[in-house]
């Protein structure tokens, strides 16, 4: 081999040349960690945006809930998780943690609500059986009209109206809360078309309950709509017999409330109300049917006479027509005359009564009483003793005029029939007595002592007259006994069968029987009515 090959083959050989990193290009290298990076990547944005708001929960106490393992639920989906239970720092409750999902950052306001799912038994549902084999959980109501925050307090008890439910709230005022609870039923035509919400007392003792009556059963609620509390049974006795009323079973373990549309009570049923509106709950269905008069007026009256029967609640009645009732009933003692005198005061609705013309109460007060009108006490139940307020005209006694210088105005009454026969009795019983003690003196006197002596020798004379009789006057009464004889043969032949004084004795004796068998029903219609004594025979 030549020179010149040797070096043509050596100059065209390739020579190795070394390169730095830029100059190489993408090593294949490096797809794994790109990969893993895209994939971290992906799992951070995935974990952020799913991820919502971290909420606190306010409970008294944290029956069931365990951190990492409880959730919250909304219509069964879970929509956050506890991630820590921990207790306040005055040991009155416990604070609960909880991890949001992001789809619910806008329900995060304060009028969402929260509660602990849990079995509950209640008379008139059963509700939570599922947490028995999955564990409570908390429930959640959401709202999107609070304001936003992140502290909550949880509900002792489930809401008994969800948020998404349409209807209005209504508030009604009673007395008493005979029996209702939260939950209770609302009855509309003893269909339920709500529930008691919730309920309080007022500062003046009275109870404020609100209820929510669904759509499209608001709409038939107006002016003239009464509630009344369908707890129990509502037993009616009229003339038409003894009625029993209940609006279901579960009123009855329960209670309940129903509402109605009234005619005739004084309200207009086209007149709508506003939500909110307040309404009187009556104590049963009777009592919400009853006309109501809002102008009431108090009176007063002073009675001298015993008011044993006479309760708070009594009737007063003008001519046997209640225009109001009693309220109280007390004693009053004057020192000056050493007697006592009972004032009754009385509730009147002269809305009852239609007077003729415009005038105000304390005028037409004057104008009765100058008239003759008197108070007085009558029989409201024979049976029981109850006692009532009659009101009557009495024009003839004496004229007064009414006293109305007073905080309220004085209706004069007089002694009433139960009155009068108390006084009666006691008068007749107080003569009997001086009649016995006049008795009881004339017998301790020595007239009468001197007349026991006198009689005493009076009789040891006849004696003495009966022994001589024995003696020399037998023969004559034995004359006198034999025309004895001769007299009742005769009247044996006067009172023969046929003869004419027999059958004048015969109709004497019939019309004594009549006579007697008139009194025999008398005394028993007497021992059945013995108010006709006082009232007269119906």
């Amino acid at each position: 081999m030549t020179n010149t090959d040797a070096n043509s083959l050596t100059g065209n050989a390739p020579i190795a040349v070394k390169k730095t990193p830029r100059e190489r290009g993408f090593s294949p290298i490096w797809i794994i960690p790109i990969v893993a990076l895209v994939i971290g990547l992906f799992l951070v944005y995935r974990v952020i945006s799913e991820t919502g708001p971290t909420i606190t929960i306010g409970f008294k106490t944290a029956s069931g809930i365990k951190a990492g393992k409880t959730v919250v639920k909304f219509k069964d989906v879970e929509v956050g998780e506890v991630t820590d239970v921990d207790i306040d720092s005055d040991l009155a409750a416990v604070t609960i943690t909880v991890s949001m999902k992001n789809n619910t950052s806008q329900y995060m306001n304060d009028k969402t609500r929260f509660w602990v799912v849990q079995p509950q038994i209640s008379a008139g549902s059963i509700s939570g059986l599922s947490t028995l084999l999955s564990g409570n959980y908390i429930g959640m109501d959401p709202s999107t009209a609070g304001s936003e925050t992140k502290t909550f307090t949880g509900l002792e008890r489930p809401p008994v109206i969800r948020s998404d439910e349409a209807g209005r709230d209504f508030k009604l005022r009673a007395k008493e809360l005979g029996g209702l609870n939260f939950g209770s039923p609302v009855y509309f035509r003893q269909l339920a078309v709500g529930s008691v919400v919730q309920y309080k007392s007022l500062d003046d003792g009275d109870i404020e309950l609100e209820v929510f009556v669904k759509e499209p059963y608001d709409k038939h609620i107006n002016a003239a709509t009464r509630f009344w509390n369908a707890g129990g049974f509502d037993v009616t006795l009229s003339a038409e017999g003894l009625k029993i009323k209940t609006q279901s079973l579960v009123t009855i373990l329960s209670g309940g409330i129903a509402f109605d549309t009234t005619q005739g009570i004084g309200e207009d049923a086209s007149k709508s109300v506003t939500e909110g509106h307040e309404f009187h709950l009556y104590p049963s269905r009777t009592a919400g049917r009853k006309k109501t008069y809002r102008v009431k007026r108090k009176v007063m009256f002073y009675f001298e006479d015993s008011v044993r029967g006479l309760l708070p609640g009594a009737p007063v009645q003008l001519r046997g027509y209640k225009i109001g009732e009693v309220l109280d009933v007390s004693l009053e003692f004057n020192r000056e005359n050493g007697s006592f005198r009972i004032p009754v005061l009385a509730e009147l609705e002269p809305g009852r009564v239609k007077i003729a013309g415009a005038t105000d109460f304390e005028s037409t007060i004057e104008q009765l009483v100058g008239n003759g009108m008197r108070a007085s006490l009558a029989s409201g139940n024979l049976l029981f003793g109850k006692l009532l307020v009659s009101l009557d005209l009495y024009p003839n006694e004496t004229a007064v005029q009414a006293d109305t210088s007073g905080t309220y105005p004085v209706i004069p009454t007089i002694r009433g029939t139960f009155g009068e026969i108390a006084h009666d009795a006691r008068a007749l019983i107080e003569e009997l007595r001086q009649a016995a003690g006049t008795i009881n003196d004339f017998l301790g006197s020595k007239a009468f002592q001197g007349s026991v002596d006198d009689l005493s020798a009076t009789l040891d004379h006849i004696r003495l007259i009966s022994a001589q009789i024995n003696e020399k006057t037998a023969p004559q009464i034995t004359a006198v006994l034999s025309g004895a004889e001769s007299t009742l043969d005769e009247a044996r032949v006067m009172l023969a069968t046929n003869s004419t004084a027999r059958t004048e004795i015969n109709r004497m004796l019939l019309e004594l029987g009549d006579a007697a068998r008139s009194i025999r029903l008398l005394a028993d219609y007497l021992e059945q009515h013995p108010e006709s004594l006082i009232k007269g025979k119906d």
